[in-house]
């Protein structure tokens, strides 16, 4: 069979095509997928394939294998590049990297094909017994990461709250107190707070439903002297009242205009 680039026709329109769904919002998760599918396991060491080899022939099954494995080392390469990066490992910047790597290749393949014969150029065709193992070795492929990515969803995570204490903007004797329950059902809570161990009351809901944040402004008692003060927070899940479950403190130091006392 001779090839008058249409390979290279096909990897670039799904380089293209790629891109695109990248950018599109909510591109449809099947399309996503099967462009997503080629252009990380075949089409980069395909062509790299091409261009290492384009002056001899290779049998179809070690053109595969080459494909495959020089695939893979492009995508970890570009994958730790990408780390380095401020843009990091997100889909736009995966999308890109690998489209990017693809469309070099492809202008270099197309450059060298251009100086050899049409008629030099050719490929053997797989026969069926090669297709059906290229199948299962990819399947396996695809099965392994559904199954990997399947399996981490649906180990069992504990619950966690978020329980924080900041400084109110300029205010230096007041707090911003806030919780955050990431908790797997509705929890209970106790909250208690002291500023150089004054207590100061708050009004945080009781209980608060899995995902549900709140914030409250505190501000410390009236007489509290000292050159700096020490507001401390504790949080108590009511069905284990012995325990402290969050514990986080703040140092502030009063203006100089207040006396060193929060009147």
């Amino acid at each position: 069979m001779r090839l008058k680039n249409i390979d290279l026709g096909l990897a670039l329109t799904i380089s293209i095509a790629s891109i695109l769904c990248v950018l599109i919002p909510n591109p449809l998760p099947w399309l996503r997928t099967v462009l997503a599918l080629p252009l990380i396991f075949v089409l980069p060491g395909y062509l790299l394939t091409e261009l290492l080899f384009y002056w001899r022939k290779i049998a179809p099954s070690h053109r595969l294998l080459l494909s495959l494995g020089l695939s893979i080392v492009i995508v970890i390469l570009s994958g730790l590049l990408l780390n380095i990066l401020a843009s990091g490992l997100q889909s736009v910047s995966w999308a890109a990297c690998l489209s990017s790597i693809t469309l070099l290749e492809i202008i270099v393949v197309a450059v060298r094909r251009g100086r050899i014969a049409g008629s030099e150029i050719k490929i053997k065709m797989l026969n069926v017994y090669e297709y059906c193992l290229f199948g299962l070795a990819l399947s396996g492929i695809i099965f392994a990461l559904l199954y990997a990515r399947a399996g981490m969803a649906q180990q069992p995570h504990e619950g966690f709250t978020q329980f924080w204490i900041v400084p109110a903007g300029g205010n230096a004797c007041a707090v911003k107190l806030g919780m955050h329950s990431f908790e797997s059902g509705q929890t209970a809570y106790s909250v208690s707070v002291s500023a150089n161990d004054v207590p100061i009351s708050t009004q945080l809901p009781d209980t608060l439903k899995a995902g549900e944040q709140v914030e409250q402004t505190l501000e410390l008692p009236t007489g509290v002297h000292g050159e700096t003060v020490n507001v401390r927070a504790r949080l108590y899940r009511l069905d284990r009242p012995g325990e402290v479950y969050r514990s986080v403190n703040i140092i502030l130091h009063p203006r100089a205009s207040s006396a060193s006392a929060c009147t």
